[in-house]
């Protein structure tokens, strides 16, 4: 359900953020270590330090809208 916008999104910001994909059921460890209850859950690491983390998506345009707000603030 999310791959086809985060696949968007990657190709809206080129290299400006690493896209990595996990399943949260075949991780359980790295699903329960970031508290990951909701799914669809993004999170966003700057430095391997977790600086946004999205959940509830109810919008298709909220993931571009979010990745555009944090890295135009943490990204230099």
């Amino acid at each position: 359900m999310i791959d086809p916008v985060l696949e968007r999104a990657r190709s809206e910001f080129g290299d400006r953020f690493k896209l990595v994909g996990v399943n949260a059921d075949e991780n359980l460890k790295l699903a329960s270590s970031y508290r990951i209850t909701n799914l669809p859950t993004v999170l966003l690491f700057q430095e391997g330090k977790l600086v946004h983390r999205l959940e509830d998506l109810n919008r298709k345009d909220q993931v571009r809208d979010v990745l555009d707000t944090v890295l135009s603030s943490v990204v230099s």
